[in-house]
C-alpha cells in the first residue's frame, strides 16, 4: 500500500490526509477516485486552502475526463466562493468560459484575476500566472472584435519573455491570425 492510503486509512476525517491521497489519485491520471478524496476534503471544509486546492484540482480533473465542462465550471465557482482573492480559480473559470464561448464572461474572469494578488502555493494548480489571464483577456478581445487591444496584449506579453514556450507559441500563433501570413515576428523575440 502507499503512504497516502496509510495515512487515510489511520484519520479518514483529516482534510489533509484525504488531500495527499486525492493528490496521489491525481498523479496517476485516477480521476474519478481524485475527485472522490478532493470532494472529502470540502466536506471535512476545516482549512480553506485544502479545500480550494481541491475544488481547482477537482475540476481539472473533470476537464481531463472530457466532456466535463459545466461541472468542473461549478467547481471553479466554488473555489471562488471560499478564495475570491486569489487568481487560480479565476484563470480556470475564464478559461472554461473561452471553451463554451462565453466571451464576456470569460473577460470579466481574467479581469477580476487581475486585480487579484498572486499567491504562493507548493500545490500544482497547472496555472502559469497572471500571464494566463492576460493571454484568456487577449483571446477574449479577438473573438469581441476588439483586435487592436488583443494585439497590444500579445505584443506586450511577447515582449515581456515571460512566458513559457507553449503559450509564446500560442500567442504568435494570435498575432498572425489578427494580421494575416505577413506578420513578421519583432526582433525583441
Amino acid at each position: 500500500m502507499n503512504r497516502e492510503l496509510l495515512e487515510y486509512i489511520d484519520n479518514p476525517k483529516s482534510s489533509l490526509a484525504c488531500f495527499n491521497l486525492a493528490e496521489w489519485y491525481y498523479k496517476q491520471d485516477q480521476w474519478a477516485s481524485a475527485l472522490t478524496y478532493y470532494l472529502k476534503v470540502t466536506e471535512i471544509n476545516d482549512n480553506d486552502d485544502l479545500t480550494y486546492y481541491s475544488l481547482i484540482k477537482g475540476g481539472r480533473g473533470l476537464h481531463k475526463q472530457g466532456h466535463q465542462t459545466y461541472m468542473a465550471k461549478g467547481m471553479y465557482l466554488q473555489a471562488i466562493s471560499v478564495l475570491p482573492q486569489r487568481t487560480e480559480a479565476w484563470y480556470w473559470l475564464g478559461k472554461t468560459y473561452t471553451e463554451l464561448n462565453n466571451w464576456f464572461e470569460a473577460l470579466a474572469c481574467a479581469e477580476t484575476g487581475l486585480k487579484c494578488e498572486d499567491s504562493d502555493t507548493n500545490v500544482d494548480l497547472e496555472y502559469v500566472g497572471k500571464y494566463g489571464l492576460m493571454i484568456t483577456k487577449g483571446e477574449c478581445l479577438i473573438d469581441m472584435d476588439r483586435r487592436e487591444e488583443a494585439i497590444e496584449i500579445f505584443s506586450s506579453l511577447l515582449h515581456s519573455k515571460i512566458m513559457n514556450d507553449n503559450d509564446t507559441e500560442w500567442c504568435i500563433g494570435q498575432m498572425r491570425r489578427m494580421w494575416g501570413d505577413n506578420w513578421v515576428k519583432p526582433n525583441y523575440y
